[in-house]
């Protein structure tokens, strides 16, 4: 992964401009999977509304344009909406206002990253992240804690730890682990954190990029 990007879930498009418009008329709105349950709370008031899954944001948009009907919608995002012409309703319906969800470019080469990068919009510095996949070959008591004192030790911040079954056998874990690649981190020292995990465990390096800024900062 060479970038990474935090984004406050969608708006409420709709191909009628009028922000003051009778939501409860609405009777078909575009919505992927997961931003319908994002946004479940406002779209459970829309009572005539059928909610119809897409496979992206962007494609809820493109939906909407063949709907021939004023009164259909979409979740989805402002530069999708802006690309198909649709005119927002509501802004910022997600179930809670610190909602976000996170976008990946993946690219076969890396970038070379330093301890400060270009930005996604290369307006100013970014501070990097890095994100690896840790595989244990073992289950025994203390893992978990030698894997994490490898990150406390040299005061690395984890800013995620997410588990997931490895699939190979139950109760096998694998773990997603993003950190970043602060103050004492170089591409030097990064290698050699690396190196010092495997000493422990199996890692798959998914790579590193330049830190999102959330909103307000």
């Amino acid at each position: 992964t060479s970038k990474g990007t935090v984004a406050k879930m969608p708006r409420f498009m709709s191909q009628d401009g009028s922000k003051s418009a009778d939501l409860s008329a609405f009777g078909v709105v575009y919505a992927h999977p997961q931003a319908h349950a994002q946004c479940s709370v406002f779209l459970s008031e829309l009572s005539k509304a059928a909610v119809i899954h897409t496979t992206s944001n962007a494609k809820s948009a493109e939906d909407t344009l063949f709907e021939s009907s004023e009164l259909t919608a979409a979740v989805t995002t402002r530069s999708a909406a802006e690309i198909c012409g649709l005119e927002i309703i509501r802004e910022n319906i997600q179930n809670y206002d610190s909602n976000t969800t996170r976008f990946l470019e993946i690219r076969k080469t890396a970038p070379a990253m330093t301890r400060k990068s270009p930005c996604l919009d290369d307006s100013t510095v970014c501070d990097i992240k890095c994100s690896i996949v840790v595989m244990p070959n073992g289950n025994y008591p203390g893992l978990l804690y030698r894997i994490l004192s490898v990150f406390a030790g040299r005061e690395i911040n984890l800013t995620r730890i997410e588990s997931r079954p490895s699939g190979d056998m139950m109760g096998k874990y694998v773990f997603f682990i993003d950190y970043e690649f602060g103050r004492e981190l170089d591409a030097d020292g990064n290698t050699k954190l690396l190196d010092w995990l495997r000493t422990i465990t199996e890692v798959k390096e998914l790579g590193c990029y330049p830190k999102a800024k959330t909103e307000g900062q």
